[in-house]
C-alpha cells in the first residue's frame, strides 16, 4: 500500500512493476497513432508525456525513493538526481528535449531548429493537451515524441529488469 504525504508518495518495491506496466499501457495506445481525423497528436503526445512519467516513478519506485505527486517530467528527474538515481545523458536528453511547433527539435539549452513555439513534454500533461493553438503538431513531431519515449521506457524496463 502506498504511503502519501503532501511532498512524496512512497511504494513497495514490488509495485515497480505495476506502474511500468501502466506505463507501457500509454505508449501502446499512442503507438495507435492517428486513426481518424477527430484525434489529435497533442493527445498522442499526452499518452507519450504519460508514459515516460510512469516510467520514472517506477524506476523510481524500484529504487526505494519516494517520488513527488507531480506530472513534471523535469521535477521527477531533478528528484532522482536528489536521489542519486543517475540517468544516462541520451535518456536524459530524450525526457528533456522540447517539441518546436513547425518541426524539430531543441534541448531546453539551445536554439530551437525553427522559429516555432518550444514546448517542454511535460506540456503535455496539463496546459498543452486542452490547447486551442492555431499550430497543432504534425505527424512528423507525434513520432519524434513517440521514438522518444520508446527509448525511455524500454531503458527503464531493463533497470527494472535487472
Amino acid at each position: 500500500m502506498a504511503k502519501k504525504t503532501r511532498r512524496s508518495i512512497y511504494e513497495p518495491p514490488e509495485n515497480a512493476h505495476k506502474m511500468l506496466a501502466m506505463a507501457k499501457s500509454d505508449l501502446t495506445f499512442a503507438r495507435v497513432g492517428k486513426i481518424s481525423d477527430d484525434a489529435r497528436y497533442e493527445t498522442l503526445c499526452t499518452l507519450c508525456q504519460q508514459a515516460i512519467e510512469k516510467s520514472f516513478k517506477a524506476l523510481m519506485i524500484h529504487r526505494k525513493v519516494p517520488y513527488p505527486p507531480k506530472h513534471s517530467i523535469e521535477i521527477l528527474i531533478a528528484e532522482m538526481e536528489k536521489q542519486q538515481i543517475i540517468l544516462p545523458n541520451d535518456i536524459k536528453a530524450s525526457a528533456l528535449a522540447f517539441v518546436t511547433i513547425e518541426g524539430g527539435l531543441s534541448c531546453p539549452f539551445t536554439t530551437p531548429i525553427n522559429l516555432g513555439i518550444a514546448i517542454p513534454l511535460s506540456e503535455y500533461a496539463g496546459n498543452r493537451r486542452y490547447s486551442l493553438s492555431d499550430k497543432p503538431l504534425n505527424e512528423q513531431e507525434y513520432k519524434n515524441v513517440l521514438a522518444r519515449c520508446e527509448k525511455i521506457v524500454e531503458w527503464v524496463e531493463q533497470q527494472i529488469q535487472k
